[in-house]
């Protein structure tokens, strides 16, 4: 699996998602419960998009590499009954985005890591069989592309271990308005503070 680490306050997020969507042949869908097998898709930053954001940090990317319509299965039993997710092996395929956390705490914004990946396979359903398949060249171009996009927003940062942090981020970490969690420790501007417990 192709990992792209990174961190970032409530506003880096945003960048984020309007970098990604400037490449204007790439869409959103929520990893949330959906009420049809029809996902909403969202092409920009909008209100949905934002409530969506509430409910869940993670999204799918559809872009030029996604051949086949998203997947979705139906949830059976509990409360979300007859709801509906995307099955992000199948269809597609798609690249997954989880935004990094950003939660306040005792007035200290915690900075939790985000990622962008792609899978390691993908599955086909070949003579009725579930197959697992090699992500294609275009899949790997495809997540090149967005990393490259995100880069210049997400510089390495020698002051904080050398991982990528959003300009927003390291304001609050700089002005010691936040902690950022990096190897199972939190660390502020004036290091080390405590375990991830």
């Amino acid at each position: 699996m192709a990992e792209f680490s990174f961190y970032g306050s409530a506003r880096d997020r945003l960048l984020v998602l309007e970098s990604i969507l400037r490449l204007r042949s790439h869409v959103l869908v929520s990893n949330t419960n959906h009420s049809t097998p029809i996902p909403r898709t969202f092409a920009k930053v909008d209100d949905e998009l934002l409530q969506a954001l509430s409910v869940n940090k993670c999204f799918h990317i559809i872009g030029p590499f996604s051949t086949e319509p998203v997947k979705m299965r139906e949830v059976k039993g509990g409360p979300r009954d007859g709801t509906f997710r995307v099955d992000e092996l199948r269809g597609g395929p798609l690249l997954t985005l989880l935004l990094p956390t950003c939660k306040v705490e005792n007035n200290v914004v915690r900075l939790d890591p985000g990622c962008l990946w792609r899978h390691r396979f993908y599955v086909e359903d070949r003579a009725g069989q579930p197959q697992p398949v090699a992500p294609t060249e275009d899949v790997k171009k495809g997540y090149a592309q967005i990393v490259a996009q995100l880069k210049p927003h997400l510089p390495k940062r020698k002051r904080w271990m050398g991982e990528r942090i959003g300009n927003d981020g390291v304001e609050e970490l700089e002005q010691g308005k936040a902690v950022i969690l990096v190897n199972g420790k939190w660390y502020s501007r004036d290091g080390f503070v405590c375990d991830n417990r």
